[in-house]
């Protein structure tokens, strides 16, 4: 929903050491324009440990099928992602997540 700040949380780790940066972004995967991202948000992950991490989305549109997408972007480390819930003060957005490891 427009003007809606949404908290994300994920816990992460990058198992072999160092660092990598996770794009979260909320998407309408329907668009014909040029980029289908209407929020995005950069996650800085690092160490070899579980950690949580959280950031928070302010969206500026309202996309009742919008999707939350998450990409391995900048340093790609192998990163271990885990339990991505999406919380919002006082509505739902309609979104699909799946977990990703990537390398």
């Amino acid at each position: 929903m427009k003007d809606k700040t949404y908290r994300f949380s994920l816990w992460a780790r990058c198992p072999e050491g160092g660092k990598s940066t996770l794009e979260v972004s909320f998407v309408d995967n329907a668009t014909m324009g040029e980029d289908q991202r209407f929020a995005t948000v950069n996650v800085e992950v690092s160490g070899k440990e579980w950690k949580k991490y959280t950031a928070t989305l302010t969206s500026p549109q309202t996309e009742p099928k919008g999707a939350l997408r998450i990409f391995l972007a900048g340093d790609k480390a192998t990163t271990d992602v885990e339990h991505i819930p999406r919380h919002s003060p006082t509505c739902t957005l309609a979104c699909s997540d799946s977990p990703e490891a990537a390398s």
